[in-house]
């Protein structure tokens, strides 16, 4: 739709958007600041926003300058709209690899020790 209309080659809001693509403004720069800080200073980072704000974006930057870096980092990319706490964290660990535990408390204990491995 959108290409046929203003006579493009390529899909403009493609969640596939290459690196050098991604205009760097102002709001992604302070959200880079955030996550570096993030990244000296923090265990777990969470992202949630709006529909359309950037986000896919966002992380696929701050995931790229960590390429070549001499810390290892585990990432899990949930794309999913709706879903109640327990089942969040239960895909978190299952994403980093783990079995999830039974309860919201244990589940969030194993997370904040799996990220700290």
């Amino acid at each position: 739709m959108f290409c046929n209309h203003f006579k493009i080659t390529e899909q403009p809001f493609s969640e596939r958007t290459p690196i050098a693509r991604i205009i760097k403004d102002e709001r992604i720069k302070q959200a880079m600041a955030r996550l570096q800080y993030f990244l000296s200073d923090g265990t777990i980072a969470l992202i949630t926003g709006q529909t359309g704000v950037g986000k896919s974006s966002l992380i696929k930057l701050f995931l790229h300058s960590l390429e070549g870096t001499t810390n290892s980092y585990s990432s899990v990319y949930l794309h999913i709209t709706d879903l109640r706490a327990t089942s969040l964290l239960r895909l978190i660990v299952s994403g980093l690899g783990e079995k999830p535990k039974h309860t919201k408390g244990l589940i969030f204990s194993q997370i904040t020790e799996i990220s700290q491995n």
